[in-house]
């Protein structure tokens, strides 16, 4: 199933995440239709939508995170599949207020992009958290997945490019390492000489994509198969 989630300025991070868990359950809520085994769904994102993947997963049944109207079902999932994805928002914060992407300044400098239509990252921190994550650490730490690391979270594997430039690749590295000191299944597939987004431009003519996608498919057969991992 393919998700959308508001963006900002329609809504915040918690609404964001909770288009995701409103999704899980409509699956869930649907399954019979579609052919689905409900105790078999696994989540997948890429950059913004792989941190909402892996927080929507590591924050299952949560009084707090899980909207009002889903909290009589369960939102837990087998597991989850993240691309070049920020994991610690309080120190992604931490990016240069003139840190923007080069597309964005050739967009402007050729005029296809215009001030205002692309917003720098403290205008975005600002409308995910109502201010910056600095201003409100423990805001920004309650949607870091990286916080919610623990002995519960489901089999996960990341996947996340040497070189990027857009999320560092330790922040991945950071979640594998949180993972495996709490006993989590979990694979950390770095490719070299990668950057972000490495998966979107020709895909089946790319390498590293290609690679990825190898990765992906066999943990998928992992949690769609027989459990190895008990319940989950």
């Amino acid at each position: 199933m393919d998700v959308d989630y508001r963006m900002v300025p329609e809504t915040d991070m918690a609404g964001m995440l909770a288009d995701v868990k409103h999704a899980v359950v409509w699956l869930k809520n649907n399954a019979s239709r579609f052919g689905v085994d409900p105790s078999r769904v696994v989540l997948t994102g890429a950059s913004a939508g792989g941190q909402l993947a892996l927080l929507a997963a590591y924050t299952p049944n949560d009084a707090i995170l899980d909207p009002a109207d889903v909290r009589p079902c369960d939102t837990s999932v087998r597991g989850v599949i993240a691309c070049y994805a920020p994991t610690d928002m309080l120190s992604y914060g931490a990016k240069p207020a003139n840190d923007l992407p080069s597309f964005v300044r050739l967009g402007r400098r050729i005029g296809i992009v215009r001030r205002g239509k692309h917003l720098t990252w403290p205008e975005i921190e600002c409308r995910l958290f109502g201010a910056r994550a600095a201003e409100v650490p423990a805001r920004a730490r309650l949607f870091s997945p990286i916080a919610h690391a623990g002995p519960a979270c489901p089999p996960t594997l990341l996947i996340h490019g040497a070189h990027d430039r857009v999320v560092p690749v330790a922040d991945s590295r950071q979640m594998s390492e949180a993972l495996r000191r709490h006993g989590v299944p979990s694979v950390f597939a770095q490719l070299p000489m990668i950057d972000h987004a490495f998966d979107l431009p020709l895909l089946r003519l790319s390498s590293p994509a290609q690679a990825a996608l190898y990765d992906v498919e066999r943990f998928l057969g992992i949690m769609t198969g027989p459990s190895q991992f008990g319940s989950r």
